[in-house]
């Protein structure tokens, strides 16, 4: 009997040592998560700027729209005041201005490129030193106090499971911003083709006006 009531006393104080090991373990990994563990705010901040970039690729598009439709009004006027167009000079200023719309969505585009390369980079190095970490938290913890592992085990696959959470809403963001580039690229190049189109009709229809007001001035 005396020896069953002193193991049961010597189960209740490794119970109670027990218990406070997972005190400290818990409170160990409380700091490690809330100090080590990926800013989710910088990766939101670092896709705000991405999306204003697109904002950018968009109102690039409507400034070429009005450069067009300014270039169309004062071919009409010039056409209505009987003024002689200089056809080729005004393709070209067309042209050059398409031009440099392409080159600004190529240096958009490259500064995409070379964001997320930077932030997954980033992303890579705190998973490392996040793991790294909690890895050697889980091997002091072991050696120093003989901490039952199963815990910690369960903590470390969670704080896991969250990096890989990331690294897929990374991937989806990187999918989604190459989307938004690829169609405003394609946007761009679908309406300036239409416009410089309807460009080349109204000044082709703007030469034929003044050369019919020069016959019929020559003609009387």
């Amino acid at each position: 009997m005396a020896a069953i009531e002193i193991n049961k006393l010597s189960n209740k104080i490794y119970d109670k040592d027990r218990a406070e090991m997972f005190a400290v373990e818990g409170s160990m990994f409380n700091r490690f998560m809330s100090g080590k563990a990926y800013s989710v705010d910088k990766v939101e901040a670092f896709f705000e700027e991405i999306a204003l970039d697109a904002t950018k690729l968009e109102e690039a598009v409507v400034t070429l729209e009005n450069k067009i439709g300014e270039m169309k009004e004062e071919m009409r006027v010039a056409s209505e005041m009987g003024v002689p167009i200089e056809e080729g000079q005004e393709l070209a200023a067309a042209y050059a201005q398409l031009e440099e719309m392409v080159e600004e969505v190529e240096r958009m585009k490259e500064s995409h490129r070379q964001m997320l390369v930077e932030t997954e980079d980033m992303c890579q190095a705190k998973r490392k030193k996040a793991l790294e970490e909690a890895e050697s938290i889980r091997n002091q913890a072991s050696l120093e106090a003989g901490i039952h592992l199963e815990q910690l085990n369960q903590v470390i696959a969670e704080k896991e499971m969250q990096l890989q959470q990331l690294d897929s809403l990374l991937g989806e963001k990187h999918l989604l911003i190459n989307a938004v580039i690829s169609q405003t690229v394609e946007k761009i190049g679908e309406q300036a083709e239409s416009r410089m189109k309807e460009a080349v009709e109204s000044i082709q229809n703007s030469v034929r006006t003044v050369q019919s007001k020069e016959k019929q001035s020559i003609s009387y």
